[in-house]
């Protein structure tokens, strides 16, 4: 009787340390959701403007959000260097970044079919080196502008996109 009761406790004190686990596990989650909305919100003031215009995009997928800007925001045509507008837009961005300490930021550079203005071809050959100098050029604002950490940020090329009105931060 006795080493049953023994047994019993013990079962006990193994479903009472996976229920705290679990409680744990779920309060963490909780928090976490609550952080990706608080974040969507600050997004979302921070980004008006231009969510407004239909010159950004914010959506959530796979418990990440997702920022896409209309390149004509962040660039002029087959051009790297980031207009003044795109700055502002970028800045408000990273100051939300910022303020989160945790995970990582990709830039996704997207290549269209429009093809680069030819007095530019000697130093974007194609789409795709373009896309790619602007996914970095994004970044680089990013770091310096964000006081955002390098090791948080990836620069990410994913080649032909067939909507090139709804673009990343990389796209012409």
């Amino acid at each position: 009787m006795k080493d049953r009761l023994e047994q019993r406790l013990e079962k006990y004190q193994a479903v009472r340390e996976n229920l705290a686990e679990a409680t744990a596990r779920q309060a963490a989650l909780e928090a976490q959701q609550k952080a990706m909305r608080e974040t969507h919100q600050a997004l979302v003031v921070g980004l008006k403007q231009q969510l407004d215009s239909q010159e950004a995009f914010i959506e959530e997928y796979r418990e990440k959000l997702k920022v896409s800007f209309v390149d004509r925001i962040l660039f002029g045509f087959s051009q790297v260097h980031i207009l003044p507008e795109g700055k502002a837009a970028l800045d408000q961005l990273a100051g939300v970044l910022a303020t989160l300490p945790e995970g990582y930021i990709r830039v996704v550079g997207h290549a269209d079919s429009i093809p680069v203005a030819s007095k530019f071809r000697y130093r974007f050959p194609s789409n795709w080196e373009l896309s790619s100098a602007r996914a970095a050029a994004v970044a680089q604002h990013l770091i310096k502008q964000g006081n955002l950490e390098p090791s948080r940020l990836a620069v990410i090329f994913t080649g032909l996109r067939q909507c090139p009105q709804i673009s990343g931060t990389g796209t012409r």
